[in-house]
């Protein structure tokens, strides 16, 4: 079948498959990309339809070709298009008079008692850890024993911990937590002393010390956040979390902090609730955090069909333990952070290593 035959096909079995979409087009260009960069890529685009199968390549060469041309999110941008790839095979496998044996095509029924075989595992390590307490928990954030003694102190410092939370965005999560300890050690721990800095000199400070890869915006999250916490809690923002509050009242206290989404507020109240061990009244609204690490295992694992689905990853994890969604929350992020990396996975490190379809990109 020639190339522009089935583009068009392949269009029309979109508009079919989605009538509601009206951006069926670029899509369409997208599954075609690879057609264009033959000897970038290293294999045709005629190949991979034959094979019915993207080679382990394909996403690591497009992100560094996204680099090259400067894109700020080359990951995401890679993503889009083997998503799009992934449809074309999939409507390949499903055409009539196309005879391609190769074609990995999932098989949900196969799958469907798989699924809940490695997410009941995840949740069962995730609820043997969070019933293990400790009369005087310590969590490890930086590697620093001085920045942690500063961000553990939730009743002297509790601001330490929310404004490392606000800086948790697009860096790797230790440097992130440091940036609280660092202001502090250059202008006090007190949050009435950290208000009366401007913004302007958070700015300069932020900048001078290359404090995080968006230094402008996030040093305005620290001065706004700063400010928050004097006005609203009156200096101690452990009132978000004292005598027992609902999950859901602590997810909403945390989104109403400048640069706060639910990926922030959802892991600010996981970390309370099952490493600092606070009591909530309930866990029914701390969902997982969808940030790249749990996305990519829990692709991998089948938990997903597609990785960049944040919402499939939320609604599955309620699906998992209703009761407390991000019951899986660590353990699916170490896992990406130790043992499922995007590169090089170290399948037989990892503690579900038997449970895992171990799906590749």
């Amino acid at each position: 079948m020639e190339l522009a035959v089935l583009r068009e096909n392949f269009k029309t079995y979109l508009t079919n498959r989605y009538p509601n979409n009206n951006n069926i087009s670029p899509i369409v260009s997208q599954a075609f990309f690879l057609s264009r960069y033959k000897e970038l890529f290293g294999f045709s685009f005629e190949e991979v339809l034959a094979s019915g199968v993207i080679p382990a390549s394909f996403k690591p060469t497009l992100i560094k070709y996204f680099e090259k041309r400067g894109r700020k999110d080359p990951q995401g941008h890679a993503g889009v298009h083997e998503g799009a790839l992934k449809l074309l095979l999939e409507f390949l496998s499903d055409s009539q008079g196309l005879t391609l044996p190769q074609i990995k095509v999932r098989n949900l029924a196969k799958e469907y008692d798989v699924l809940p075989e490695v997410g009941q595992l995840l949740v069962h390590i995730g609820k043997e850890r969070f019933a293990d307490k400790s009369h005087h928990p310590w969590v490890h954030l930086t590697g620093n024993d001085e920045f942690d003694t500063i961000l553990n102190d939730l009743e002297n410092t509790p601001h330490a911990f929310v404004l490392a939370c606000l800086m948790d965005k697009q860096i790797k999560a230790e440097r992130a937590w440091t940036i609280p300890c660092i202001v502090m050690a250059e202008f006090g721990t007190c949050v009435y002393q950290l208000d009366a800095i401007s913004e302007s000199e958070y700015i300069d400070f932020f900048t001078k010390h290359s404090l995080h890869r968006f230094v402008t915006e996030q040093a305005k999250v620290f001065k706004d956040g700063v400010g928050r916490i004097v006005r609203c809690y009156d200096g101690d923002v452990s009132r978000i979390w004292r005598n027992k509050p609902s999950s859901a009242r602590v997810v909403y206290e945390f989104l109403q902090f400048r640069g706060a989404g639910i990926k922030i507020a959802t892991m600010a109240a996981n970390i309370l609730a099952r490493q600092f061990q606070i009591e909530f009244a309930d866990y029914y609204s701390i969902d997982v955090s969808p940030d790249i690490h749990i996305r990519r295992v829990m692709w991998r694992t089948g938990l997903i069909e597609d990785m960049n689905d944040i919402d499939a990853v939320i609604y599955r994890a309620r699906e998992l333990n209703p009761e407390f969604p991000s019951i899986i929350d660590f353990s699916v992020w170490e896992i990406g952070r130790k043992f499922c990396t995007a590169t090089n996975p170290k399948c037989d490190e990892c503690f579900v290593n038997a449970k895992c379809p171990k799906n590749q990109k």
